[in-house]
């Protein structure tokens, strides 16, 4: 879809649109759909430092000396709407007493299985040996208890399906109880797992994003009894693998090292057991771009990668700052960004904290690594 503001095209909302504006400023949007289910649609602004908007529109970020940068994302309006029909896209029943003692979610991938490196020393219990409940039973299946002697038993399910009423969704039929579960839009080639795991039904839903670059699998993964379930895993991951009693998802940050986040499940209880992050090419991408130096350090501290944040810093610098200090600095802060702004400071950097507020900081090099960094006041 094609925007326009105050006359003034601004781009394709397909991707996130991004420009400043000054405090008091009105804006009048208009969106028109290249799609034709989609119609034309308008809506307006009034900049000031108390304004919100929704998250479905995008984000503000407040600059200093009462500037405004915003990052638009245009939503969709359907003129009209298909009534909602439930389609069972996907089936399974699972009957109740079919306990086994591991659920097979994915399967193993050998490129994060590779990726053993660690960077410190992970936040999680980083168990290597996960305690064996199985009683030496089989990893994927063991064998069923005898049915005990009854005349009249009645044989319970479970009935899990993938379904779309308007919006996909996963549902869990026992007896009388029905759960439903949405999940994103935007997914295609959508598969569904369920057994029961130590007498609580798990059921998986493995995806990947329409049209997406990056290829990101989606995998939901519930747990729990009738009426009564539970999101043990939930988000969208570059790569997912399990092996044996474990299992483990890798995100990448996408950043100048080159960076992966590690979450290792146990695939018995589902827990998270570690959380760690490992170099993509085993070792980190740097840059000889004083630029971006204070953004690499940024993305370091965040990832407890102390030693690669100072390797962009002075030896001066390091004997003062400890890894506390470093941490202690960004703490307040979620995002930073190149100076783009303000080019009466340069190399300087804006930090933004959590409440998308912007405060620039100016750095001082000396041999092509920072030598020092400092807030600088704009009135």
């Amino acid at each position: 879809m094609l925007v326009t503001v105050n006359g003034v095209f601004l781009g394709n909302a397909a991707n996130p649109i991004l420009f400043t504006t000054e405090e008091n400023a009105l804006l009048y949007f208009m969106v028109m759909p290249l799609d034709s289910a989609f119609k034309p649609y308008a809506f307006s602004l009034k900049i000031n430092s108390e304004m919100t908007l929704p998250p479905e529109y995008g984000t503000i970020i407040f600059l200093p000396a009462r500037r405004y940068e915003i990052r638009l994302i245009a939503p969709k309006y359907k003129e009209s709407f298909e009534p909602p029909i439930k389609k069972i896209l996907q089936s399974v029943k699972v009957l109740e007493n079919s306990s086994k003692n591991n659920f097979k979610i994915a399967e193993s991938d050998a490129n994060l299985a590779s990726l053993n490196r660690k960077i410190g020393n992970g936040s999680g219990n980083n168990n290597e040996n996960i305690p064996d409940n199985s009683q030496n039973a089989s990893l994927d299946t063991a064998k069923p208890e005898p049915p005990k002697s009854s005349s009249k038993k009645t044989v319970k399910y479970y009935i899990v399906s993938l379904i779309n009423d308007g919006a996909d969704r996963i549902s869990i039929e026992y007896g009388k109880h029905v759960f439903y579960y949405t999940l994103p839009q935007g997914l295609k080639n959508l598969t569904l797992k369920a057994e029961i795991l130590n007498n609580n039904l798990v059921a998986a839903v493995m995806g990947e994003k329409k049209d997406d670059i990056f290829k990101e699998k989606y995998l939901l993964v519930l747990k729990g009894k009738a009426d009564n379930y539970e999101v043990k895993i939930e988000g969208f991951f570059d790569l997912i693998h399990q092996e044996g009693k474990k299992i483990s998802t890798l995100t990448l940050n996408r950043d100048i090292a080159l960076r992966g986040k590690v979450c290792v499940f146990d695939g018995v209880s589902l827990e998270k057991i570690d959380e760690y992050y490992v170099y993509v090419n085993k070792e980190p991408n740097r840059t000889n771009d004083i630029r971006l130096m204070p953004i690499a350090v940024f993305e370091a501290v965040k990832c407890k990668d102390f030693a690669e944040a100072k390797h962009y810093l002075t030896d001066s610098l390091n004997a003062i700052l400890s890894e506390k200090k470093l941490e202690e600095f960004f703490a307040d802060y979620v995002d930073i960004m190149p100076n783009n702004y303000y080019q009466q400071y340069p190399h300087s950097f804006l930090l933004i904290d959590k409440n998308n507020k912007a405060s620039l900081f100016k750095a001082v090099y000396r041999d092509n690594k920072i030598d020092n960094f400092f807030e600088i006041e704009i009135k």
